[in-house]
């Protein structure tokens, strides 16, 4: 499969940056494998106000919200906060 391209909105790049190094070492090698594999289904899944799919994947203390545009091969992530 090709790989996507990741894509931070506002909300995302705060929660990353409020993140420890080690923490955000591992959320971007995470980011990195959804890109890589943009099919994946998180580990449950909210719809957004514009009926969008959002999946929500556990990362080690972190959830990473995301979805997918197949059109630009692009993955949105949308929101990054620590559990």
């Amino acid at each position: 499969m090709t790989r996507y391209e990741p894509v931070f909105n506002e909300s995302a790049i705060r929660g990353f940056l409020g993140a420890s190094t080690e923490d955000r070492r591992r959320l971007l090698l995470f980011i990195e494998g959804l890109a890589n594999e943009p099919v994946r289904e998180g580990d449950y899944v909210e719809v957004s106000s514009q009926d969008r799919r959002i999946d929500v994947f556990l990362c080690d203390k972190w959830l990473v919200s995301a979805w997918v545009d197949h059109a630009v091969k692009e993955v949105r992530i949308v929101n990054v906060e620590r559990v």
